[in-house]
């Protein structure tokens, strides 16, 4: 009796510590992800942080940035003799000149150089038809993983610099947000609320889990 009361409190001891490792885990991964957030807030398509390549004025802030047209932009190809190679996610254009080795002529991320590929970057189709395709075709949590990954991520990168706001799909040609980007900041804003209710509901399952863990060990000590 007393051997059979040994292992499960040591069984129960296992199932404790591996539950609090997870804990450990999700809670890093949550910090993380808060930290990254707060890290890249500049380059996100939210409404709050749009004004990336803009400057301080009295007041408001004050958009200093240029308007690209499609025309410019489909010259920046590194072909026929150039070598500028620029790209637009959610109508931002960055010069990616610095990284011939993924989006000059025959690189594998070529097919970004001079448009938009905002669908393809999430998709994975690498297709003019998939460069064409509206937003409203992704699903929120796509939209939400093509801003916190792709979109911060060139923000972030500091050998490609922001040119300015691609006219006229994501921003208008003073360089405001158009209604299909107000509808993206709207879906990753509602998914983001979902996503954290979600957290919140396995946090709270595996401090139940852990509750009960201890409990079990009281009563077989």
């Amino acid at each position: 009796m007393e051997f059979r009361r040994g292992n499960l409190a040591f069984v129960a001891l296992l199932l404790l510590l591996s539950l609090a490792t997870t804990t450990r885990v999700s809670a890093a991964n949550d910090d993380n992800a808060k930290k990254k957030k707060g890290d890249t807030d500049h380059g996100s398509i939210d409404e709050n942080n749009f004004q990336q390549g803009c400057t301080e004025g009295e007041g408001d802030k004050t958009c200093k940035a240029r308007i690209v047209t499609v025309e410019e932009l489909s010259t920046k190809t590194g072909e026929d003799g150039g070598t500028e190679l620029w790209l637009s996610i959610f109508g931002k254009v960055y010069n990616v000149s610095k990284g011939p080795e993924y989006y000059a002529p025959k690189s594998g991320y070529h097919i970004f150089a001079g448009r938009d590929g905002t669908i393809p970057f999430i998709t994975g189709n690498f297709t003019d038809e998939e460069c064409a395709k509206h937003t409203d075709e992704l699903t929120a949590a796509q939209l939400y993983a093509l801003d916190r990954e792709w979109s911060n991520f060139y923000a972030k990168e500091e050998r490609y610099p922001f040119v300015g706001f691609l006219c006229c799909r994501f921003y208008n040609d003073q360089g405001q947000p158009t209604e299909e980007t107000q509808r993206v900041w709207q879906r990753v804003k509602s998914y983001e609320k979902i996503k954290a209710a979600k957290d919140r509901e396995r946090k709270e399952a595996r401090d139940k889990r852990k509750k009960r863990l201890m409990n079990t060990m009281a009563t077989t000590t």
